[in-house]
């Protein structure tokens, strides 16, 4: 059941891009093209989010002992946005209608961003070194 879903959620997300790129290449101004493609995306960030939910949710029916896990590291994720959102100087594009909260939110959110790139690159390098010494 679950190959099927991933099937399914990987055909619809190359459908998706394979209409954002005609859209793109068939819009007259790039405003509008652009505008699609980030309604899209958020659309899909939406979709990754509800699915990421789900699996928790089923996962935690599955382990309840889990959850502890996934407790600390929810917290840790907003620890880290409220950090990125105070370092963040909140600057002001008017002509994309931005505002100094909504600039805020997205530092925020970069800083997660980085955060947890830089974790899962160490994670993956340790990974790496560990399976050599085992071997």
């Amino acid at each position: 059941m679950m190959k099927w879903i991933k099937i399914g959620f990987v055909v619809i997300v190359f459908i998706l891009c394979i209409v954002v790129a005609v859209m793109t290449k068939q819009a007259k101004l790039e405003q509008s093209g652009a505008n699609l493609g980030l309604g899209l995306a958020q659309v899909l960030a939406g979709l990754g989010v509800l699915a990421t939910l789900v699996l928790v949710v089923k996962n935690l029916m599955n382990n309840p002992k889990g959850a502890i896990r996934v407790g600390a590291g929810f917290l840790v994720m907003i620890i880290l946005y409220f950090i990125g959102k105070g370092m963040d100087a909140g600057e002001l594009y008017p002509e994309y209608e931005v505002t100094s909260s909504v600039s805020k939110n997205v530092g925020g959110l970069l800083f997660v961003t980085y955060a947890l790139g830089v974790v899962s690159a160490i994670a993956f390098v340790a990974a790496l070194v560990m399976s050599i010494i085992k071997k």
